[in-house]
């Protein structure tokens, strides 16, 4: 009987808590009372077991699943800080893989070849090993996880959270391999691979290219990203801590006809660090200089009467200092820039940050799907331009499934 590729992935990963020790020792399963439905599947070690206990203890988060569609029994799962792990009995037993030439040990997504359970694609993060980065990005195994190669590096992101980020086109299956991959990650886009992952093609799209009027110079507090700021998205905790001399450049492209600037400051954990001193100049070679009033998280005015504009900078002269005489922010909640008809004209978009899930479609070997943190997107030319897709409300999408029998049914 065939077993869809990812029918076990999505129960796994959804529904079972799976914990794993950092040994390389058997891991099995078991559950107490009668099966009656759902049931909890800790991993636990042997001595756990007979000790009875519930598993978990010392260890971390599964990031990733995958299941070989012609051998169902061969599962992968990537280990958060333990690297990949391997069953040969469907998830009754679990060993670590040995990991050679693994050189970090923060996996992320994997996959396996749908014929061939010993072809295994893994990402692997450096997390806060800083001294090993050139090591992260994506590797391969032809042995069943033993021993791996590097096969293309990739700038990472570390976030801690299931994800779904390599996949195979079922139709490239050729012989007893996959031919045609897909890897993606946030900070460099999406890459395929047509030899069964030898090489790769430069970024096909998903690429973190911010698409936007606002730029800044000058170092801030990165806790708290820029696009709160100018999206309009205030909240009493969106605060932008920039640095003294700290600029904030607009570029509207075209020339626009401002009328005011509204502002909130952010005083994060009542530190007293908010702007005080602004220099605001203009593509003139005009500016003005302008003193907040003492308000944090309450909205001030800078009118510009309707000034020509096409591009604008705001750089922080002074703060309100705070009792802590170290401290040199100046925090913002949100800046507005209103033009005349009423609009808010700010943009700031970061782009794509989080790919969660990229699923290829069962039958035509031209589609691929990705479920990002800006929504789902796709390609029906083999990854190459990428785009947003059908009608869903705004947010985020985290999974994509899709019905193999019928590919335009897509959960």
């Amino acid at each position: 009987m065939k077993i869809k590729r990812r029918e076990m992935v999505n129960l796994m990963a959804l529904t079972f808590i799976l914990t794993f020790t950092l040994s390389t020792a058997a891991f099995k399963y078991g559950y107490a009372g009668d099966f009656d439905g759902w049931r909890v599947m800790p991993i636990r070690s042997e001595e756990e077991f007979n000790q009875g206990k519930i598993g978990g203890e010392a260890e971390q988060h599964p990031q990733g699943i995958a299941r070989c569609y012609s051998h169902p029994d061969i599962i992968y799962l990537s280990h958060d800080v333990g690297q990949a792990w391997k069953s040969v009995d469907a998830g009754d037993s679990w060993r670590k893989t040995l990991g050679i030439n693994l050189s970090l040990i923060c996996g992320q997504s994997i996959e396996v070849d749908p014929v061939d359970p010993d072809i295994v694609f893994f990402i692997v993060a450096h997390s806060y090993n800083w001294l090993a980065t050139e090591y992260q990005g994506l590797y391969r195994s032809k042995d069943g996880g033993d021993t791996w190669e590097f096969i293309k590096p990739m700038n990472l992101e570390v976030k801690r959270m299931y994800q779904h980020s390599i996949a195979y086109d079922p139709v490239s299956i050729m012989g007893n391999q996959a031919l045609t991959w897909y890897v993606a990650t946030p900070e460099d886009g999406l890459f395929r691979s047509d030899d069964g992952g030898d090489t790769w093609s430069q970024s096909l799209g998903l690429i973190k290219e911010p698409k936007m009027n606002v730029s800044t110079e000058g170092s801030y507090d990165s806790r708290w990203p820029p696009a709160l700021m100018f999206n309009g998205i205030y909240t009493d905790t969106s605060v932008l801590a920039p640095l003294l001399n700290f600029k904030i450049i607009y570029d509207f492209e075209e020339t626009k006809n401002l009328e005011r600037i509204e502002l909130y400051q952010g005083d994060w954990a009542d530190q007293y660090d908010y702007a005080q001193n602004l220099l605001i100049e203009f593509d003139d070679g005009s500016s003005m200089t302008v003193t907040l009033e003492k308000l944090p998280w309450e909205k001030q005015t800078i009118n510009l009467n309707g000034k020509q504009v096409q591009n604008m900078s705001i750089t922080i002269t002074s703060i309100y200092e705070s009792p802590n005489p170290d401290v040199n922010w100046g925090g913002f909640a949100e800046i507005d820039v209103i033009d005349d008809t009423g609009e808010d004209i700010t943009i700031w978009d970061e782009g794509i940050t989080t790919i969660y899930d990229i699923e290829c479609h069962p039958t035509d070997g031209k589609t691929v799907y990705g479920a990002t943190d800006k929504g789902l997107y796709y390609s029906n030319e083999k990854g190459e331009n990428i785009r947003p897709y059908g009608n869903l409300p705004s947010g985020a999408v985290s999974s994509i499934e899709i019905n193999p029998q019928d590919p335009n049914v897509i959960y």
